[in-house]
């Protein structure tokens, strides 16, 4: 289970004056169970493969399957597929404190928390060291606290994986470590798979399976 399939993937931007090939042929089959890396160099399409893979957006040829469902027949397609993303910029609502932003997609999907929704954000504070700002608002936050609470609401709904755009591209390189520290946790904890698009190299080498975009296509690692 848990088996993502990319098969003969392409995809083009298109603008008024000019086409811009991204990913060319792309033919790709993982178990998202695991831990991943992305790197290639800046506009190679990193965070476009995150897109086209969560459902954001489609392919101009080829498709994506998920335990034999296509992405692009889905309506809801992080939902339906059980995945998160955490982007580079954190993204949390201003008018909630850090416990509201993280309880938000259990609110969604279930209306309210339980018992055990609770006991496991708690556990989710307490290990990214969150657990004494949970009632503080973004603005009263670090950069990399910020981060930490996005990772955090991620995972609220126990996902099969967490894809990750850039997640450290904004932090200091001690934040950096501790953010890091906090995948692997992750995956060792929960066996939530990691897929992580970055240009930190030392970062991307902590992942068990790496990747490399370069030429339009998408190359493993030896």
């Amino acid at each position: 289970m848990n088996n993502l399939i990319i098969h003969n993937l392409s995809h083009t931007y298109n603008d008024v004056n000019d086409s811009n090939l991204i990913f060319h042929d792309i033919n790709l089959q993982i178990n998202l169970s695991g831990t991943f890396s992305l790197t290639g160099e800046s506009g190679s399409g990193k965070s476009t493969f995150i897109h086209l893979v969560t459902g954001m957006l489609q392919p101009s040829l080829g498709s994506i399957t998920i335990d034999n469902k296509k992405i692009s027949s889905m309506k809801s397609k992080l939902k339906a597929f059980n995945l998160s993303v955490v982007f580079q910029y954190h993204s949390l609502l201003e008018n909630l404190n850090v416990l509201e932003n993280i309880s938000l997609p259990i609110k969604i999907i279930k209306g309210k928390l339980n018992k055990d929704d609770h006991i496991f954000l708690d556990k989710l504070l307490t290990l990214t060291k969150m657990i004494d700002k949970k009632l503080r608002y973004p603005h009263e936050l670090s950069g990399g606290e910020k981060q930490r609470v996005s990772i955090i609401r991620s995972i609220a709904l126990k996902p099969k994986c967490i894809f990750m755009d850039e997640p450290t591209g904004n932090l200091d390189n001690n934040t950096s470590l501790l953010i890091q520290e906090l995948c692997i946790d992750i995956h060792k904890e929960w066996g939530i798979g990691i897929f992580l698009a970055t240009h930190d190299m030392v970062f991307a080498s902590r992942m068990d399976t790496n990747f490399n975009i370069k030429n339009n296509k998408i190359i493993a690692n030896d």
